[in-house]
């Protein structure tokens, strides 16, 4: 049996190709929505985040594949250092 995809996994759990910020920051960084907004307007996220008319107080959207292309990353390196502590 193959992995699932992140991407298509993020796709059945949203219902969406983009998820609202505060639920991505809730959800994988325990951010208020308040600190979320701030940070995404400081581009300091670990993933680009959208607005559709770019306001910046308009409802703010993570894509699936920038996040499932984050949790991936993460993922390897967290596996990496528990293969290295193991060895």
């Amino acid at each position: 049996m193959s992995k699932m995809p992140t991407e298509t996994r993020l796709m059945l759990i949203h219902g969406n190709t983009h998820i609202p910020l505060e639920t991505v920051a809730k959800e994988y960084l325990n951010l208020s929505p308040e600190v979320a907004r701030r940070k995404a307007n400081a581009q300091s996220l670990p993933w680009p985040v959208i607005s559709a008319d770019g306001n910046k107080k308009s409802p703010k959207f993570v894509s699936v594949s920038a996040l499932a292309e984050w949790l991936d990353q993460i993922e390897s390196k967290a596996k990496d250092e528990w293969a290295r502590v193991r060895n």
